[in-house]
């Protein structure tokens, strides 16, 4: 499936969490041997600039720096930019995508290798996904093109685009909020250091939310570029993650035009409309492309006991053959989940209306310790589907293969796993009424005339599956 825009999708929106030895602690250290580190990444600087100790001064300094920044990018002539993002990868090498975005006098383009392709040109804007190549949506990009795609995104969705947003717009709010490529919430700044790399000195800003879960490093060069981005990450029972973002800049005039030709393509109204329109088993002309099928798909469940988080005793998946169950793992932290938690809510009551042998659960993981506020989540958000504490279940995670949530699990009645889907997207209780009805043999109808497949009441924003 689509992860529809890279970086958000791939580390934010799909609460990647890995089990990387290396990443210890949080903030991690970063030895200028890391092998996870371009050549060009900029490592912890161990000297510091003279920064008066008082906040103040350094979101004073910080402001006057990234003023300097806007006005490089501002007055150049064109920019084209090349962007290296780098995941780990707790199976294997780490793994990188590619983004080049080309900025001219009055059109541009954002091409995600084997993702998706955004053009600006003639006051609009047009995107098409790879592997959909009969589509393509467009949008009102008359003040220009960074409005226009923010407006296409619903406010950048994840999209590189400090650049565009840097060069067209004077407001500080907005530079800062496209340089937090990951959404992380309530960042503000931290600090200013300097170093030298490659002997030339570059800035590094620290940005960092005030529970100490996000943190983004900004090096820019003497030449006022933005030369790379790392985000750093950290929740509660999981390990610190890091995902740096190199850039390579150029203020050149892009004297090529982006150009786009729609010919025969299908024009849909919105991008989810169209990655919608094209899943699998949609109905839709693309048809898209499966997701990798699990390998527990077809053997049984591995078996666990939960405490369920109200107190009333514990689960074991192995007295629950004879039904179909749902495990959808999740955590608080964790906010394509909490997207998806209230599709999840609304299909467990569709479930118990139509009187049918299926037992949902949320099960809770990557928050040892964390129940009191598992509990208060749940309550402010009145959900009443039954949770279970998987937290301090130290193989719960390995034995479902679970490297990022949220991911679901649909058990059939004898035990075995039917399907695994991983991620966010919307449309997913309706995936998951198909799935529950091929588990229960398809020999189940919905007993409720009322109550048809499309019913209303079920919301598009349960996860589906991203890459």
């Amino acid at each position: 499936m689509y992860k529809i825009i890279t970086l958000a999708a791939l580390a934010t929106i799909n609460c990647i969490s890995y089990a990387h030895p290396e990443h210890g602690d949080f903030p991690p250290e970063h030895p200028s041997d890391h092998p996870e580190h371009p050549s060009d990444h900029p490592e912890h600087p161990s000297e510091t600039t003279d920064v008066a100790s008082d906040n103040a001064a350094v979101v004073k300094q910080v402001q006057a720096l990234l003023t300097e920044v806007h006005k490089a990018y501002k007055g150049a002539a064109g920019i084209t930019e090349n962007l290296t993002i780098t995941f780990p990868n707790p199976m294997g090498e780490s793994e990188t995508a590619t983004i080049e975005l080309v900025i001219g006098e009055d059109s541009g383009s954002i091409v995600a290798e084997d993702q998706i392709t955004f053009i600006y040109t003639g006051g609009k804007i047009y995107a098409t996904l790879h592997g959909i190549e009969d589509g393509y949506v467009e949008g009102d990009a008359s003040d220009g093109f960074y409005e226009g795609i923010t407006a296409m995104t619903e406010g950048g969705g994840g999209v590189p685009a400090w650049s565009l947003a840097l060069r067209a717009s004077d407001d500080s709010a907005v530079w800062t909020d496209a340089l937090n490529m990951f959404g992380f919430p309530e960042m503000a700044v931290a600090s200013l250091e300097s170093k030298d790399v490659d002997e030339k000195s570059v800035d590094v800003i620290g940005f960092a939310g005030p529970d100490g879960a996000g943190r983004i490093e900004v090096t820019v060069n003497d030449e006022k570029q933005i030369k790379s981005i790392v985000a750093f990450m950290a929740q509660p029972g999981m390990p610190a993650i890091e995902i740096p973002i190199v850039a390579e800049t150029s203020f050149d005039e892009v004297t090529t035009p982006s150009t786009f030709d729609a010919g025969e393509r299908k024009k849909y109204n919105s991008l989810e409309e169209m990655f919608m329109a094209n899943m699998p088993g949609a109905g839709g002309e693309g048809g898209g492309e499966e997701e990798p099928k699990s390998k527990l798909v077809g053997s049984a469940a591995p078996d666990f006991t939960l405490d369920r988080m109200d107190g009333s005793g514990k689960v074991t998946l192995s007295d629950l053959k004879g039904e179909v169950v749902v495990l959808d793992f999740w955590a608080t932290w964790c906010g394509p989940c909490k997207r998806g938690l209230p599709g999840l809510n609304k299909f467990d009551q569709w479930a118990q209306e139509e009187g049918l042998k299926v037992q949902v659960f949320a099960v809770n993981v990557w928050e040892e310790g964390q129940d009191e506020k598992v509990k208060k989540f749940w309550a402010d958000n009145k959900y009443t589907t039954k949770v279970l504490m998987g937290s301090a279940d130290k193989k719960l995670t390995e034995n479902y293969q679970i490297s990022g949530i949220p991911k679901t699990a649909v058990i059939g009645t004898d035990g075995s796993i039917v399907e695994i889907h991983s991620g966010y997207a919307p449309g997913m209780d309706e995936k998951l009424k198909e799935s529950v009805l091929k588990a229960l043999n398809g020999t189940v109808e919905p007993a409720k005339a009322d109550h048809p497949s499309d019913h209303p009441d079920h919301p598009s924003d349960h996860p589906d599956h991203p890459n």
